[in-house]
């Protein structure tokens, strides 16, 4: 429902507001404005950027809350970076059909 219709449902559709009552509702606009200002913070694109992050992180750290896929085992040989060749993905908590994800699939990317 929007303003227009609350005003309508409140008043009826063929309410016409008195000057005071158009000037009261002004005011409260105003103040509604200005509450709205002071109360949001803004934030660089950086700061925004890395709340992303932190957002995604938790997201996926959390699988039992958000209901998200995580890495629930590995497999084969690590890299000179510790990384498996192999990663088993549970798509959510509870689920019995893990999926094994290994370079081939991934599209391994040579940083060199």
């Amino acid at each position: 429902m929007n303003r227009l219709e609350i005003f309508q449902e409140v008043y009826g559709k063929d309410y016409m507001f008195t000057e005071t009552e158009l000037s009261r509702l002004h005011q409260v606009a105003e103040l509604i404005v200005k509450e709205g200002d002071r109360a949001m913070k803004e934030i660089t694109d950086e700061e925004y950027d890395l709340f992303k992050k932190l957002t995604k992180i938790w997201f996926h750290t959390q699988p039992d809350k958000t209901g998200s896929f995580f890495i629930c085992g590995e497999g084969g040989e690590h890299d000179e970076h510790g990384l498996p060749e192999l990663i088993l993905v549970c798509p959510q908590m509870g689920a019995i059909s893990p999926q094994y994800i290994n370079e081939t699939l991934l599209g391994v990317v040579d940083n060199e």
